[in-house]
């Protein structure tokens, strides 16, 4: 085996997903924690004129896509990036992205994927945060605030795309 084919071979690519109640924006990574590539990512919105049953199965067969035939080699194991505790005043915003995560999660899951799910704060513990200039630990939030996450130009992309990226970080080992 030559020496790209063996880091090819050796290379983990992970997925992350952001839901909201009417997109799932997704990114694919790979290579180190400390220095992620990413490899596509991009938002999905189903159409306006279907009806959530058939919305739901348009993004499942999206995912179904992603995991298994888009990218190769495939990635081998997915994070959700998952709502923050919810009050009543929020709760008719949450059911639709929790339904959508939900299929993220059993498509992930039918397909083999390791899945992960987890706000904020799990995702800042998985993605072994650096200290800022007075000391304090970095969090999720403060790497979507940056300009730069680990070499990566945030410029390139929504807020809900960075946060797919920033998960799809968390589930590299």
């Amino acid at each position: 085996m030559t020496s790209s084919a063996a880091t090819a071979a050796s290379t983990v690519r992970t997925i992350g997903f952001r839901a909201s109640p009417s997109s799932v924006s997704w990114a694919v990574v790979d290579g180190p924690k400390e220095q992620p590539r990413v490899e596509g990512a991009d938002t999905l919105e189903a159409p306006k004129t279907y009806s959530d049953a058939q919305k739901l199965a348009w993004y499942a067969k999206r995912v179904d896509e992603l995991c298994r035939t888009k990218f190769d080699p495939r990635p081998m194991s997915a994070w959700i990036r998952t709502a923050e505790t919810v009050g009543k005043h929020r709760l008719a915003h949450v059911v639709p992205r929790c339904r959508i995560e939900g299929l993220i999660i059993a498509t992930a899951t039918a397909l083999g994927l390791s899945v992960e799910m987890g706000a904020l704060g799990t995702i800042t513990a998985q993605v072994k945060p650096s200290k800022t200039a007075s000391g304090s630990k970095k969090t999720a939030k403060t790497y979507l605030d940056q300009e730069h996450f680990r070499g990566i130009d945030w410029a390139e992309y929504s807020d809900n795309e960075r946060e797919a990226i920033l998960v799809a970080v968390a589930a590299l080992p």
